[in-house]
């Protein structure tokens, strides 16, 4: 192995351990909520740090939309809605703060923030 192998293989080591600390969870004393907004009009903010029992609901939207939203401790998703493209189902789980889950059809937004009221860390992409 030449010095320069050595030395990428421990560029690659650093990178893979900055990665590993940005993804690190948020702090469990640090309260999470999710923000629903239809029409950009909050409708609900929902605890998500104190939630005890996993819950469903729908929300419902004008010219006969809905989505229903499983709650769970910590979490939050789009379990069904009644728009085309469904891209607001397959978004999976949300807990972390500045990740939405957007149905565009529906105007309707789900999003996380702290108990700062801040939407997170700035990420790589809007730095």
């Amino acid at each position: 192995m030449k010095s320069g192998d050595r030395i990428i293989m421990l560029l690659v080591l650093i990178a893979a351990a900055a990665a590993l600390y940005q993804m690190k969870p948020t702090n469990s004393s640090t309260r999470i909520y999710a923000e629903v907004k239809i029409d950009n009009v909050i409708q609900e903010t929902i605890d998500l740090s104190s939630v005890s029992e996993p819950y469903t609901k729908t929300y419902y939207t004008d010219g006969g939309g809905y989505n229903v939203v499983e709650v769970r401790k910590g979490m939050i998703r789009v379990v069904e809605a009644n728009c085309p493209e469904q891209v607001d189902v397959r978004q999976g789980w949300i807990s972390r703060p500045s990740q939405s889950i957007v149905c565009v059809p529906h105007r309707f937004v789900i999003t996380i923030v702290s108990e700062r009221g801040d939407k997170g860390d700035v990420d790589g992409v809007s730095y």
